[in-house]
């Protein structure tokens, strides 16, 4: 027995051994799966940002642009855009709202003609800001030797103003007073994108800047200069307005497609006598008032096959006609002179009697049924 324990013991000690060696051989690895960016992300290059600002106790509200009627309930404006568009009432409004105590951050145009909403800011307080460059550098801060800096003498921050400059001087950002209102001008707000943030270490100057100005913790946060489209308006405002007419339609459609029933059924292949075919004509024109032109069709009709068979019949009075009609279709021959002399009869039976008389005359003639 004791031998046999061992053996177990060996065999189970062997086990553990191999089991432990073959997850020795794997090894821990790590991938990084890419995934594409959401479509708010798509919409606003700058979100990376705006998620920012909220992990650190800040309310913002997005849009995609700026419009004179977000100023009356907006205390300050986180505007990140390096485009403005020359939109003269509405600067103007933002530029009174600025005046009035409003707290402006502001992304400067990319290089090239000036921009036009900080030209409106200029020309309105009429001086040039010279003095601005005399002030004290903050910093300085890590900057891109591709990335671009900021025209001091084409921002509106008057003096008392303070600049966020690099370590080879050059102004990355200014914060100052404009009248009654604080505006600070960002240069290089592509600095700022989402795939570009972390890389350029932009966030300690931007959050230099926020502190500087004191913003409040209700922010407005726009992103773009263009207005968002109807579609964009209505997936966002009136989404289960949407869906139910998307619905409602297809259950239109539906109902406009099944009102023209179902196919066409296939013909019946039953062959019908011609006599049953005449029965049901004859009743519709005796029922019409035009009994006599089928009747005279069909007297026509064995007429003519006298003229093909019996030539020498054709010239013969009717009561002759008849006996001999009479004798060739085995009919009496008071009803073959009544099928061949008298009107249409009224009575349906009758006039129904009439035709077949005149089909059996022409069958025993020689003419098909």
């Amino acid at each position: 027995m004791n031998d046999r324990r061992q053996g177990l013991l060996i065999a189970f000690v062997l086990v553990v051994l191999g089991l432990g060696a073959t997850f020795l051989l794997f090894e821990e690895v790590e991938t990084v799966e890419e995934h594409l960016p959401s479509r708010e992300a798509r919409l606003n290059d700058h979100l990376a940002l705006l998620r920012l600002m909220e992990e650190r106790g800040y309310n913002v509200r997005s849009v995609p642009a700026l419009t004179s009627q977000m100023l009356a309930t907006t205390e300050a404006i986180v505007w990140v855009t390096e485009e403005h568009l020359d939109l003269r009432q509405r600067n103007a409004a933002v530029g009174d709202w600025l005046a009035e105590g409003g707290k402006l951050i502001v992304g400067d145009s990319v290089p090239g003609p000036v921009d036009p909403f900080l030209n409106a800011l200029i020309a309105r307080r009429g001086d040039t800001q010279e003095a601005l460059s005399a002030t004290p550098l903050v910093g300085p801060y890590a900057h891109d030797d591709d990335s671009e800096y900021l025209d001091l003498a084409a921002t509106p921050v008057g003096e008392g103003g303070v600049r966020f400059g690099c370590r080879v001087g050059d102004a990355l950002a200014a914060v100052g007073p404009y009248e009654d209102g604080t505006i600070g001008v960002i240069a290089a707000m592509y600095r700022f994108t989402n795939d570009r943030l972390l890389d350029t270490e932009a966030g300690p100057l931007f959050w230099d800047v926020v502190r500087l100005m004191e913003l409040p913790k209700d922010i407005l946060f726009v992103y773009s200069e263009s207005s968002p489209s109807l579609s964009e308006l209505l997936w966002k405002h009136a989404r289960p307005l949407v869906i139910s007419s998307v619905v409602l339609l297809l259950v239109w459609l539906l109902h406009v497609s099944r009102r023209f029933g179902p196919l066409v059924p296939p013909r019946e292949r039953a062959q019908r006598s011609l006599l049953e075919h005449v029965a049901a004509t004859g009743s519709l024109l005796w029922r019409q008032g035009a009994r006599d032109v089928l009747i005279d069709s069909v007297r026509d009709a064995v007429r003519h096959r006298i003229m093909v068979s019996r030539a020498d019949w054709a010239h013969l009075e009717e009561q002759e006609l008849a006996a001999r009609l009479a004798e060739v279709a085995s009919l009496p021959q008071a009803d073959v002179l009544a099928a061949l002399t008298e009107p249409a009869s009224t009575n349906p039976s009758h006039f129904s009697r009439q035709i077949t008389h005149l089909q059996q005359l022409r069958a025993a003639l020689g003419g098909s049924t």
